[in-house]
């Protein structure tokens, strides 16, 4: 299915995500467009985390709803905490970075057709775009804005320094959802509200 052909599916939702539409201030992942090893934080539409066990496999989560131009949008990405004590090799010991980026088919009809990687295998189909996402300062983790230009490029600000262009060529004339891959040693995910993510960009950091 082509990018244009999936506009018309933005009619039919499911009437969870139109309640997620009308709370404007409120982000959300897909609740159902999701890797095997993804799950949602105590029901949270917000936060979701992705198995240790899994070893970076099946860690793909869509937004709930396309992005419009301008329009930010800040995920927090955490690292898995490590253990003291290991008997075997875990995500703490896999190098790499969560991949971001955006689709142009609505993730409600990729559900059952997730493969375990964004990069490459969903960025060797038509109609998605990925990079992973490196140097995110803290060791924790750290907090990514993205948004949309009218020139077809995503920028990206890496906690409170700009990056310049995460991805260019996208079709800004349709929808386009946010794209997000729990790699490596990065097990968990959350949508950051615009206002609290405003005061974290103002406020002085130590």
């Amino acid at each position: 299915m082509s990018c244009s052909e999936e506009e018309d599916s933005l009619s039919r939702w499911s009437p969870r995500l139109a309640c997620l539409h009308e709370m404007r201030d409120i982000v959300a992942f897909h609740p159902t467009a999701r890797g095997s090893a993804v799950y949602s934080v105590s029901g949270r539409a917000d936060l979701v985390e992705r198995r240790a066990e899994a070893l970076s496999r099946g860690g793909v989560v869509f937004s709930a709803w396309p992005l419009k131009p301008k329009q930010r949008i800040c995920v927090e990405l955490r690292r898995r905490r490590r253990q003291r004590h290991r008997d075997h090799d875990d995500d703490d010991d896999v190098p790499g970075w969560p991949r971001l980026g955006f689709t142009c088919h609505d993730p409600a009809t990729l559900a059952n057709d997730l493969p375990p990687f964004a990069v490459p295998d969903l960025t060797d189909r038509d109609g998605f775009w990925a990079r992973p996402v490196g140097d995110l300062g803290g060791v924790v983790g750290g907090r990514v804005t993205v948004w949309l230009e009218d020139d077809g490029s995503a920028r990206w600000i890496v906690d409170g320094v700009d990056r310049g262009v995460l991805v260019g060529g996208l079709p800004v004339q349709v929808p386009l959802w946010l794209l997000v891959d729990l790699y490596g040693p990065f097990t968990s995910a959350r949508l950051v509200p615009p206002s609290r993510n405003l005061l974290y960009l103002i406020m002085p950091r130590r």
